[in-house]
């Protein structure tokens, strides 16, 4: 992906994140996980590492959510100093904070394969 030029077009999030939950609840129609996305977010960027960075975001709190029995997903926006900040968020696994700065470390894993199944993605939770 790096050697391609990244194109710059505005990119609805909201239902790229939609796509992505009906994805997820495919691979397992049993379980309850609700997916609370917001509706009209749209960014400027590139659609394909766009949607690369939303599928491990959405993958990962599915995986981490997958031992909860009422599973909630969220995909948002809000203000922060004067900008739009995104944030996905559940109520799964979480992490402890003094760990926070690994979550986006490749090749990190904070919780053991025992612990959730699945490889470990460059941006786990």
């Amino acid at each position: 992906m790096s050697r391609v030029e990244p194109t710059r077009i505005a990119v609805d999030l909201s239902q790229m994140a939609m796509g992505i939950a009906e994805e997820l609840r495919s691979t397992d129609m049993a379980r309850s996980t609700t997916f609370r996305i917001e509706k009209n977010i749209t960014v400027m960027g590139d659609p394909i590492l766009l949607r690369i960075v939303m599928q491990n975001l959405l993958g990962n709190a599915w995986k981490y959510t997958g031992k909860q029995t009422e599973a909630e997903i969220r995909f948002g926006a809000m203000k922060q100093d004067h900008e739009q900040v995104l944030f996905v968020q559940d109520n799964g696994a979480g992490f402890e904070k003094e760990n926070a700065g690994r979550i986006f470390a490749a090749f990190q894993r904070l919780h053991t394969d025992k612990e959730f199944e699945g490889p470990a993605s460059a941006s786990p939770r």
